[in-house]
């Protein structure tokens, strides 16, 4: 919606770079997935670990990024500061 009204804003920014880390993790989950069942019979295959750990770096860093976000434009005090900037909603007929 933020992208559809033709502002682009810092805040437009932010979220995308945490829906595309939040992609790459998925990304990776599924990528496990897949190698899991192809790799079943596979002892001690270090990829899978390997995609594992991948994966779970992806995901804390998805979170991280998610979180300051939120502590960024989320928060109450962040709420309170930028709604002196924002525009006023239009009412829809």
């Amino acid at each position: 919606m933020l992208q559809l009204s033709g502002e682009d804003t810092e805040l437009t920014e932010r979220l995308d770079e945490v829906k595309d880390e939040i992609g790459e993790w998925h990304d990776w989950t599924e990528l496990s997935a897949i190698a899991k069942e192809v790799l079943s019979d596979c002892k001690d295959c270090k990829v899978l670990g390997q995609i594992g750990d991948t994966a779970k770096r992806r995901f804390e860093k998805a979170i991280r990024s998610a979180q300051q976000l939120r502590g960024q434009y989320f928060d109450s005090a962040a709420i309170g500061r930028k709604l002196s900037v924002r525009r006023p909603l239009r009412k829809m007929r």
